[in-house]
This record gives structure tokens, C-alpha cells and sequence, in this order.
């Protein structure tokens, strides 16, 4: 199963942005290098670090995308009858999830706590039930009012989407993914959609609000370079600090459509 091209998997077609905020002007008292060589080596640091943890990022929700696929074709699952997914779906919970729910081709859905729900009006659900698999942006949980991230596959039938089968991703999952990357003294990673909206930050309180494309021109350089499929490094200066973002354009190899 591919992802749907014009979402772009938007979760992780991000900025991994590496602030090395003072960690450069410490390093040149220590090692006594010129600022160019210095800079060399951080922006090498960076790339490796970057590409490392969007590999694992890309890896990570892979696996779960391939791992609902496979429930999917489960016959308690794909013959779409809900006294069976009463009973199967509490068993296919998995620690990363804080809900799994069937839904049925009008919106109406069936969680693992036997709740009906409504997801009709969602875009992930629209973009399932048309044959592709997604990965939302970070939505906030009607139930539970928490952040969460909703896994969609379509469920088929002799070829034929019956339903899709969501799993909603506890953002604090994606979080520790990232959350111990350190670059120096003061360097950490972000994540940020295709807009620059931090989707997941050290500080929660960024969340949702910080947009990077409102930290000036070179950040919304770095944003427009990752729509196009872009990596590379800027210099910016922020509260009159300079900051050496390092942004990566990640995606799961083949997973396009």
C-alpha cells in the first residue's frame, strides 16, 4: 500500500531542524578552530544525526502502517460484521494506540471500547476510503481530547474497499522517537509539517503553535525546501542568538502514489 501523494505523508515529510543555539561559539573556545571549519563540522554532525532519526521516524511508521494492513485482512475485520469487531478489536490494541476503530464506508465506526464514533468529516477517513493509506497530521481526540496521530488503510473485499481500519497514535509515542537527540550543549530536534507547524517539540507548549516560517526568510527557505524534496543547512538569527538549523525532507522509500 502507498501513501497518499498530495498529503505528501505530511507528518514526516518535515524539518528535522538541529538548533545548534551558542553550541558554536563554545565549541570554537574549545577546539580553536575558524569559524568555517568549525561550521563544517557541525553541518556534518547535523546531516548524520538527521538522517538517522528520519530513518527511524520513516521506519517506525512504516511498521505500523504495515501492521494495520495486516489486520486488515483479517476475517474478523474485513467481513466488516461488528458482533466480530466487538470481540477482536480490544485484542488488537498495541500499546502505541490509544483507540482502533473499524469504520464503515458512511463515517460510522466502532472503537476497541465498543464506543460508536463518527469520523465522517475527518480527511484521513476520505483520503482511506478512496484505496490509500495515510498518515493525519496531528488531530485532537474528541473522546479523550488528547493529541493524536490517525493511521487510515482501506479494508477490502475481493478487491473492493468495504471500510477503512483507523489506529490513532499517541503523540507522545512520536515524541520519544526524537526527544533524546542532543547536538552539543544546547542542539535538539523538532519536528514540523509542510507548512512549518511544530508537530512535535522538547517544549509541548511549542506545539501546535510555533510556526517556523514565522522565525523569518530563511526558515521559510528551509520550509519551501522541503516541499520540494530538499535537505541542506541555514543560518538564522533568532532573539539576536544564531542558529544553525539542519532540515531533512523525509519519506519512506516507495511509499508515493
Amino acid at each position: 500500500m502507498k501513501f497518499y501523494q498530495s498529503v505528501r505523508f505530511r507528518l514526516v515529510a518535515i524539518i528535522v531542524a538541529f538548533y545548534l543555539v551558542g553550541a558554536v561559539a563554545q565549541n570554537l573556545v574549545v577546539y580553536q578552530m575558524s569559524s568555517n571549519m568549525l561550521t563544517g563540522e557541525v553541518e556534518k554532525e547535523c546531516q548524520q544525526v538527521a538522517e538517522a532519526a528520519s530513518d527511524k521516524i520513516e521506519l517506525f511508521l512504516q511498521a505500523r502502517l504495515d501492521q494495520l494492513e495486516t489486520i486488515s485482512r483479517t476475517s474478523a475485520i474485513n467481513s466488516m460484521n461488528q458482533t466480530q469487531a466487538v470481540a477482536a478489536l480490544p485484542n488488537l490494541m498495541s500499546d502505541y494506540y490509544e483507540s482502533i476503530v473499524l469504520v464503515w464506508p458512511d463515517g460510522s465506526g466502532l472503537s476497541d471500547q465498543g464506543k460508536k464514533v463518527s469520523v465522517g468529516d475527518r480527511d484521513y477517513f476520505h483520503k482511506a476510503i478512496k484505496a490509500n493509506a495515510v498518515v493525519s497530521d496531528p488531530l485532537v481526540s474528541r473522546t479523550t481530547g488528547n493529541t493524536v496521530i490517525p493511521l487510515a488503510v482501506p479494508i477490502y473485499q475481493e478487491n473492493q474497499v468495504v471500510g477503512v481500519l483507523v489506529a490513532t497514535l499517541k503523540n507522545d509515542i512520536t515524541v520519544g522517537l526524537i526527544k533524546d537527540i542532543k547536538i552539543g550543549q544546547s542542539g535538539y530536534a523538532l519536528l514540523a509539517d509542510r507548512s512549518g507547524l511544530c508537530i512535535v517539540h522538547p517544549d509541548e507548549a511549542q506545539v501546535g503553535k510555533l510556526s517556523l516560517g514565522d522565525l523569518g526568510q530563511s526558515m521559510q527557505m528551509a520550509i519551501n525546501d522541503v516541499a520540494a524534496g530538499k535537505s541542506g543547512i541555514l543560518e538564522y538569527e533568532y532573539n539576536d542568538v544564531k542558529k544553525w538549523p539542519l532540515h531533512r525532507w523525509s519519506m519512506p522509500a516507495g511509499c508515493w502514489r
